[in-house]
């Protein structure tokens, strides 16, 4: 954001058609912020691991969870287990 900043700010058209796209800005900023998103989904573990920033917030940590209940909800893993077993099944077919 800082890259975009500074070249929003060499140009003053250009700092014209920010203030214009400021509600998409703000829209990109929301959902790339780690606070928003609150972690991410550790794979390879038999459960539902979620990976926080070290000094998430307490909003970061509430998201967290979400991403967590939200993984449980939909079978994150049972999906996971089920594409790895088509696709050991498909190799194993090839190989015969």
């Amino acid at each position: 954001f800082a890259w975009l900043k500074r070249e929003i700010k060499s140009n003053p058209l250009r700092l014209v058609g920010a203030v214009l796209a400021r509600g998409a800005f703000a829209s990109i900023k929301k959902r790339t912020s780690y606070e928003e998103i609150g972690g991410s989904l550790l794979l390879g573990v038999n459960g539902i691991c979620v990976i926080a920033h070290g000094s998430s917030s307490v909003k970061a940590i509430v998201n967290a969870i979400g991403a967590a209940v939200n993984a449980v909800d939909n079978k994150v893993n049972s999906d996971i287990v089920t594409a790895i077993e088509e696709m050991n099944r498909k190799v194993n077919l090839s190989q015969s």
